[in-house]
């Protein structure tokens, strides 16, 4: 008793000291606390100039609330001296969202709020509108959240800017603040949070005298940075490399739209318009297998190419910039990217909302016709943030439509540079594709295992799996076995996952419509053995027997297995023995006679024994000739013995047994070099 006492305490120490160890961040919905550098000012509205200033380490005690980073990611170690984070999500066809994207979420309380400031710190109004080098387009109030993003950590692109943030406590602390997309994840992002506030406190009273004129406070402008880098690894690794073949190069010649429109309009760029005789950037899709294809094979479609995957190709969508600096667009120092403000998409019913310098907009319809819309506003900065081309996306099945909408500004003076009013333009490139798998295979899975058939029969029903191969075409027909014959009861178009529990031999057909490819496989649902040896061997899938063939050896005798093999007809054993032992029991002891017995039992055996094993049948029946003629010697030199007798029905029955046995096999053999299919 005292040693299991002893074996649990010891037991219980180790839990606890488990208990006690560090874990590993959890990939699936984690919320990691983002650390940053705080930067403390004195002095009131000063443009929160903490750039080159010192800083210290945020803590719960000099910060406003918790910057945490949410989804499924993990930590990864620092990524060019950043800390980083591998995001472990996967986008997929069925839900309207990102399944894959992180949120960033700054939770705060109303301390600072409510505070009384003639005692502590509280919250107060700032109105700067710079945050450092960051110009702003409103004061920052009571507080202001910018959220900045660049691929090689130099070069940021303002996703958002939030003012007089903490003028109130949200009811959900956890409302997700920004969220990244796949674009920015599958290349590796770096992003910068920027919290900024203003607080005071009363620092005395200004008397005039003995009167109290006004009270005198101190000021404070906080600044709460917060750098991080997270990168889709697996996602990223998956993705074809820039310079891949084949490459498939889309049309990325603009069109000219007109202004405040929805980037409606189509009219060709003419020799007069701004951005005539030069390019933007190109757009190109790699990472897929064969050539892009063209739907019925007409090539003049050429407007919506279809790429085919192979099982492990992920289709990639790149971009090029051609112009590095959107403020001197083909070296014109006065043609530049505009900001458009107040930006919409007719096309994609996109709403009125704030492009920026550029909106990439992507439409992605899967095989349900349901369609996912997602627009990266600012997306030419982004761009321009790498010197490297930029991938837009990874694609799996579906159909998909790409636009990028941007304005440009023309600010050329008159002669001798004397200004006048800008002149503005709004552009559109645009393009389709199709992305479908190549594969044209259906894979039948048995109901109750849950296991692919590796038999064309099955007891339990089965279920068709496609395996996520969205836009192939199957059909079945089902037979069932009546008197007259096969009857066809079933011939329609069927659908992934279907379920088949009633009996019948199924016959399937899935089919790809690009490639022109089909295959056909079946399957018999029941427990009769003669369909399973019929969907095995019969003429109708490539074997020699038609049903009415199987029938008819059914009843000569033939017998069928549960596994569909067919086994020939044989003689009965017991009535072998029975004649072998008959003839031993009559003979009598004499030399003579037992010749006779031993003359009469070889001719039975040779009966029996299949015309390919005449030589050892013939070779057994001399020996035992041998084995009698001595006995008979021994009988002459007067030795009364019953043994012998023994001996010659022991090997007699031995002799029945193999000759049974050889023609048993002989007859499997001819029947599975007739049938031409063996299991």
């Amino acid at each position: 008793m005292k040693k299991i006492q002893g074996l649990s305490l010891i037991l219980t120490c180790i839990a606890a000291l488990l208990c006690m160890t560090p874990q590993t961040v959890s990939a699936t919905n984690s919320k990691i606390k983002i650390s940053g550098q705080i930067y403390t000012l004195n002095g009131e509205d000063t443009n929160f100039d903490y750039e080159g200033k010192n800083s210290e380490v945020s803590s719960s005690n000099n910060t406003y609330g918790t910057l945490l980073v949410s989804g499924e990611l993990e930590e990864n170690g620092k990524h060019d001296g950043i800390v980083s984070y591998n995001a472990t999500g996967t986008d997929d066809d069925s839900s309207d969202t990102d399944k894959s994207a992180i949120n960033f979420v700054y939770q705060y309380d109303s301390k600072l709020l409510n505070a009384n400031d003639s005692k502590e710190w509280c919250l107060y109004e700032d109105k700067s509108k710079n945050i450092g080098s960051l110009s702003l387009d409103e004061k920052v109030g009571k507080g202001a959240i910018i959220v900045q993003s660049s691929f090689d950590g130099k070069n940021w692109s303002t996703d958002l800017i939030n003012t007089n943030v903490f003028e109130s406590v949200p009811e959900n602390k956890s409302d997700s603040l920004y969220s990244t997309n796949m674009n920015q994840l599958v290349n590796g992002c770096f992003y910068k949070v920027t919290v900024a506030y203003q607080t005071r406190k009363k620092a005395g009273n200004q008397k005039i005298g003995p009167i109290t004129a006004w009270s005198k406070y101190d000021y404070k402008e906080h600044v709460e940075v917060y750098e991080f880098y997270i990168c889709n690894e697996a996602e990223s690794a998956l993705a074809a490399k820039a310079d891949d073949k084949p490459i498939y190069n889309f049309n990325s010649d603009p069109v000219n739209t007109g202004m405040d429109n929805g980037y409606s309009g189509t009219a060709a760029v003419k020799t007069d318009d701004m951005q005539n005789g030069w390019s933007l950037g190109q757009f190109y899709i790699n990472g897929f297998s064969g050539n892009a294809h063209y739907y019925d094979g007409d090539e003049s479609k050429k407007e919506n190419p279809v790429f085919l995957k192979n099982v492990g190709d992920r289709l990639t969508l790149w971009f090029r910039l051609d112009q590095r600096n959107l403020d001197a667009l083909n070296g014109n120092e006065y043609l530049s990217i505009n900001p458009d403000e107040k930006g919409s998409d007719q096309a994609f019913h996109v709403p009125a909302q704030n492009f920026k310098r550029g909106a990439l907009i992507v439409k992605f319809t899967n095989y349900e016709n349901q369609s996912r819309t997602n627009v990266y506003t600012d997306y030419l900065p982004a761009a321009a943030t790498t010197s490297a081309d930029t991938k837009v996306q990874l694609f799996e099945e579906g159909d998909y439509e790409v636009a990028l909408d941007y304005e440009i500004k023309d600010n050329s003076p008159l002669a001798w540079k004397i200004p006048k009013p800008a002149k503005y333009s709004a552009y559109r490139i645009s393009f389709k594709f199709s992305v479908r798998n190549s594969n044209c295979m259906v894979y039948p899975m048995d109901l109750k295992t849950g296991a692919e058939l590796r038999v064309p029969y099955t007891e339990n029903g089965f279920k068709l799996d496609l395996a996520r191969s969205r836009y192939l075409d199957l059909s079945v027909k089902k037979k069932v076995l009546t008197a007259d014959g096969l009857d066809l009861r079933v011939s329609q178009i069927s659908s992934d996952q279907e379920e088949f529990t009633d009996e019948g031999i199924y016959e399937f057909t899935v089919r790809n419509e690009i490639t022109r490819d089909e295959v056909t496989k079946v399957i018999y649902v029941g427990s009769d053995n003669l369909m399973k040896a019929y969907v095995k061997y019969g003429k109708d899938y490539g074997g020699s027997y038609s049903i009415t063939d199987l029938k008819e050896m059914q009843g000569n005798g033939y017998q069928f297995n549960d596994d569909g093999s067919i086994d020939a007809p044989v003689e009965d054993v017991q009535e072998e023995l029975n004649n072998a032992e008959a003839a031993v029991t009559t003979a009598p002891t004499q030399s003579k006679s037992n010749e006779s017995v031993n003359e009469t039992s070889t001719d039975q055996i040779q009966g029996a024994a299949t015309s390919q094993k005449t030589d050892e049948v013939s070779n057994s029946t001399s020996e035992i000739s041998d084995s009698n003629n001595t006995e008979a010697t021994e009988t002459e030199m007067g030795i009364t013995s019953h043994l012998p007798e023994v001996a010659v029905v022991v090997i007699l029955v031995v002799l029945i047994i193999v000759a049974l046995l050889i023609r048993k096999k002989s007859g499997r053999s001819n029947h599975k070099d007739k049938g031409g299919q063996t299991e």
